[in-house]
């Protein structure tokens, strides 16, 4: 998988382009962003659904977009926007985020980049804090590590970056699940979504609202198959959910995309203390004590 890649620990490398790990050295990739502004279609459906969840308009959906609703919804969902209800915590301990598997993981990589030299080889000497399930969640891991400028990948040398080693302090280590969040969790599934279509897009636009709803409907176990019908506005349901086929598919985006990253960041937990990385439709989850600690919502 990435048996040419190699490790250093050298100095401050906070100036070095961060590059992406999976693309030949000459490619660059900048971390993705906030949302960019929605298309024109996909803007129509979010106004709708907007309506129906932030009582932005009693109207009816308009038939033409409208700028206006699309540009106030976006203000509401953006990371960093103070309207935004969503609050993403970092006065968390060590002690509360240790037990998410992707931070335990990534935080001692990041300790085993700080203190071997460039001679460390990936990924055969990089310990495991536990067994690593597939290639699907070592690469979201390192991912979050690269997309978080926690590390850089150089010509296949992965390095640690200043801020990487910021963060390893304990008292930081909000700050670090945070960033791990953000990078293995929040901007892949927002990708993940938007790539599904003009209802993936809808989604995306949505997912602070979705994710309060989620976390509600958490407080006691549920079926993940139960989910989206749960926290997905009635309206939105009915266009995604239209068939058994269209149900099944958006329920194994939300699982791939959202769910299991949500429980491999420690923030779900499964019934009867199975510990797995990937969620089954008729798993039953909930949201743990650490949800409640880094998911702040606010009134929008």
């Amino acid at each position: 998988m990435r048996g040419s890649l190699r490790i250093s620990a050298a100095g401050d490398n906070a100036a070095m382009p961060r590059l992406d790990h999976r693309r030949s050295p000459a490619g660059t990739q900048a971390p993705r962003g906030c949302l960019q502004p929605p298309s024109d279609a996909s803007s129509s459906r979010a106004n709708r659904i907007a309506a129906v969840i932030f009582d932005i308009s009693n109207q009816p959906a308009p038939i033409e977009p409208d700028p206006l609703a699309a540009l106030k919804l976006q203000s509401l969902l953006e990371a960093g926007s103070p309207d935004n209800p969503l609050r993403f915590r970092t006065d968390l301990d060590l002690e509360e985020v240790q037990k998410a598997r992707w931070f335990r993981q990534a935080r001692r990589w990041l300790k085993q980049l700080d203190v071997q030299g460039p001679e460390t080889a990936w990924p055969g000497t990089l310990p495991f804090a536990e067994p690593i399930s597939s290639a699907h969640e070592l690469e979201a891991i390192l991912d979050g590590v690269i997309e978080g400028g926690l590390a850089v990948s150089v010509e296949g040398t992965l390095t640690l970056t200043s801020a990487g080693r910021a963060l390893l302090a304990e008292d930081r280590a909000g700050e670090l699940y945070r960033c791990l969040f953000e990078h293995a969790c929040r901007q892949p599934a927002l990708k993940a979504l938007t790539a599904a279509g003009p209802e993936g897009e809808v989604l995306a636009h949505l997912f602070a609202p979705i994710l309060i709803s989620l976390g509600e409907r958490l407080r006691q176990w549920t079926r993940v198959e139960d989910l989206p019908p749960a926290m997905l506005p009635g309206v939105l349901w009915e266009q995604l959910g239209r068939t058994p086929a269209s149900r099944r598919k958006w329920l194994r985006l939300l699982i791939a995309a959202l769910f299991n990253r949500l429980l491999c960041l420690g923030l779900v937990e499964i019934e009867n203390g199975a510990d797995r990385s990937t969620l089954k439709p008729a798993d039953r989850i909930r949201r743990t004590a650490l949800w409640g600690r880094f998911i702040e919502v606010r009134p929008p």
